[in-house]
Order: C-alpha cells, then structure tokens, then sequence
C-alpha cells in the first residue's frame, strides 16, 4: 500500500476513534447532568415539605456523599432556592417555585404531550375545568390560542397564568391546601355545584388495578373531584404513564371507578399497565 493511502487510513481511523469517544463523553455528560437535575429536584422537594432539614440527614435521605451535597446545595443556595445556616438548609423564603411547580419538572416532557393532547379536546366557548396537577401547568401556554373559553379551577397556580393570557377564568374559592396552592372544601365546592362544565381534564395520583380507580393523597380533595365530575358533561383523565401501576407511590383515595371518564391520555403504556386502565371508554397513547 502506497504510503499516503497508509497515511490517510490511519487519519481516518483516528478520526473514527475520536468521535466515539467525544459521543461516550457526551453520553456520560449528560447523564450525569440529568442526575444532578433529579437529585437537587428531590432536595428541593424535600425543604419544601420539612422546611428545614441538617445537612447529614439530607446526605442520608439522597445516599450521597458530603462532598455531592455540598457541590448541589452550594449551587442551590447561588440560585437562591435555598440558604444553608448552621448545618441545616432550607428553601429561601423569597423563592417563588412551589411543590406543585416542583413537581412539574419531573417527567416534564412526557406530561407536556399529554397535557397538550388534552387541550386539542377544549372547542372555542367551551366552560373547561383544569385540575390543579402539575401536568396541566407544564402546557398551560398553548390555551392562549383558544377563543372564548371559560377556565374553571380550584389551582391559584392555573388561576394566574390564565390570567396572564386575559381568559375568563371562575375560581373556586375555599380553604387553601399551601403546599398545593389549590382550595378545597365546602365554599369550592358550593361554587362548582352551580356551574355547567362542559369537559373536565383532571389528573391524578399514582395507582394500580388494586386501587379500583383513580387516586389522590388527599382526603379533602376526594370529595372536591367527585363534585366536579357530576358537573361535567365529558370528563378526561390525564397522566403521565409513570403513574400507572405504580405500587410504590400508589395514593390512599381513590375517588372514582376508572370507567368513569370519557377518554384516559397517557404516554405509551406496556401491555401490563394497559390491563390496569382498559375498561375506560377510550385510552389515547401518546
């Protein structure tokens, strides 16, 4: 072999090696980010409902070294999330994220889809109901393009971005659940009883084919659900698939049968999590 085309060969496999090994690199990278993004999620989430927590006990919660913590809550405390004081951290009280809008970054893509598959059922001058779950809030932009709509809600957080967009919105004023940021109990549902809600779009907990239907960790939310949907002429039921037949985080209400709605919107499901949901009228995968 002359001994540029030996030259030129070697270049190219050197080239090839390279790329490999720049991609794998990359790989890791974003691995890596993606953990630290869920890891300082859950620290987040955690202050949020313990309010303040030391520093070891938070390291033993997330079974990461000192030095790992350090590096996420050094970087937290910068963003000003959160301030760390005497070998505790806890969340700045100026920061306006809440649990609700914490949670909508986990899985934020699969319930974006959802969200907006949802949305293609809303028709102009339609009288909607949107739940106050974080998969509603993570597409709620998209109804700015909708015409004479009524937006119907118990989520200060839904509340107020269409307020943003000047939709007419009803709000269903009660007690607040704070960490929720969404009312509850007699006054909510009071004002629900008297209006006509053409759809529904309601999210839910995680469940199984044991849990007998849809669920929700609160009690007081059970009977505002129930409320809702005997004023809704159509009702859908959103949530993403890491939801379904979820036996670790399963909720303790269940506060209707899953024949109950209309249509179930999820990502795609594996045949075992189909089985769970497959007496609803309809199951769109998206």
């Amino acid at each position: 072999m002359p001994l540029n085309n030996l030259y030129s060969n070697l270049f190219i496999h050197f080239q090839n090696i390279s790329s490999i090994i720049k991609l794998d690199s990359k790989e890791k990278g974003e691995n890596m980010s993606k953990k630290k993004e869920e890891r300082q999620l859950q620290i987040r989430q955690i202050l949020e409902e313990k309010e303040k927590l030391k520093v070891k006990e938070l390291a033993k919660l997330l079974s990461v070294t000192p030095e790992t913590l350090r590096k996420d809550l050094d970087e937290l405390q910068e963003r000003k999330i959160l301030v760390r004081e005497h070998g505790y951290a806890k969340i700045q009280s100026s920061s306006v994220e809440t649990f609700v809008e914490l949670k909508a970054q986990e899985n934020r893509e699969m319930k974006k889809v959802v969200a907006l598959e949802a949305f293609t059922r809303i028709e102009n001058g339609m009288t909607v109901y949107l739940d106050s779950g974080s998969t509603i809030l993570t597409a709620i932009s998209a109804l700015k393009n909708k015409n004479d709509i009524t937006i119907v809600t118990n989520s200060i957080l839904v509340a107020y971005e269409c307020a943003n967009m000047n939709l007419n919105i009803i709000m269903a004023g009660g007690l607040l659940f704070n960490i929720g940021k969404r009312t509850y109990g007699h006054f909510a549902t009071e004002i629900i009883d008297h209006l006509n809600i053409d759809l529904a779009i309601m999210g839910t907990d995680a469940f199984t084919e044991k849990s007998h239907g849809f669920t929700t960790i609160s009690a007081d939310e059970l009977g505002f659900k129930r409320h809702v949907m005997n004023q809704s002429a159509q009702k859908i039921m959103i949530s993403d698939a890491s939801k379904v037949n979820n036996k670790a985080d399963i909720a303790p209400y269940a506060f209707c049968k899953f024949n109950e709605f209309d249509e179930f919107i999820t990502n795609h499901l594996t045949p075992e999590q189909y089985d769970v949901v497959k007496t609803i009228k309809k199951v769109t995968q998206v």
